[in-house]
């Protein structure tokens, strides 16, 4: 870390907002600079969970609409 961040982040300086702006955009730099992008495989893996957990719940909520209907009927029908 630069000199001029760590006397950003001392707390015996004042608070200053252009610092903490200045400090955001260093961390935000920092962090883009370490990320990589997942390759092939991992992409889809993630998209392959992604579809099995939307297609659950989907499913799960069409069971819970269909069993309502149900009830419904049973009791309205008495």
């Amino acid at each position: 870390m630069s000199q001029s961040v760590k006397s950003l982040k001392s707390k015996s300086s004042k608070y200053n907002a252009s610092s903490d702006i200045f400090y955001y955009f260093y961390s935000s730099k920092q962090f883009l600079s370490n990320c990589v992008k997942p390759s092939s495989k991992e992409y889809w893996n993630l998209l392959r969970s992604h579809v099995i957990g939307i297609g659950a719940l989907g499913f799960l909520g069409y069971s819970i609409k269909f069993i309502h209907i149900l009830i419904n009927n049973v009791i309205v029908n008495k």
